[in-house]
This record gives C-alpha cells, sequence and structure tokens, in this order.
C-alpha cells in the first residue's frame, strides 16, 4: 500500500501573522548553535547546519 493511499491529506493553507514570523526569525537569529564537532555524517544526530536560518 503506497503511503498516499495510508494517510490521505490534502494541503491546507496556514495563515501566520507577519508580527508572529517577525518575533521567530528574530529568535532565530539570536540562537546560539552548538560547535557540531564530529558529527559531519549526521550520526549524532541532525547536523547543525540543517537548522541554522539561511540569511
Amino acid at each position: 500500500m503506497s503511503a498516499a493511499a495510508r494517510f490521505p491529506s490534502t494541503p491546507e493553507p496556514i495563515h501566520v501573522p507577519d508580527a508572529v514570523l517577525e518575533g521567530l526569525g528574530a529568535r532565530l537569529r539570536l540562537t546560539r548553535w552548538p560547535d557540531d564537532t564530529g558529527n559531519d555524517d549526521g550520526y549524532c544526530g541532525v547536523r547543525r547546519g540543517t537548522f541554522r536560518v539561511r540569511r
């Protein structure tokens, strides 16, 4: 059985106020990211670069 057959869904738009998105962006910019030493292959979890904000 395909994934679509097991969990049928359709995309639904969400509406988030601009002020909320701006606040989230500000908090992410202020985040102190931990060092990702020794996790180049992602074995120890998601690599830091995955979560960093791309500007």
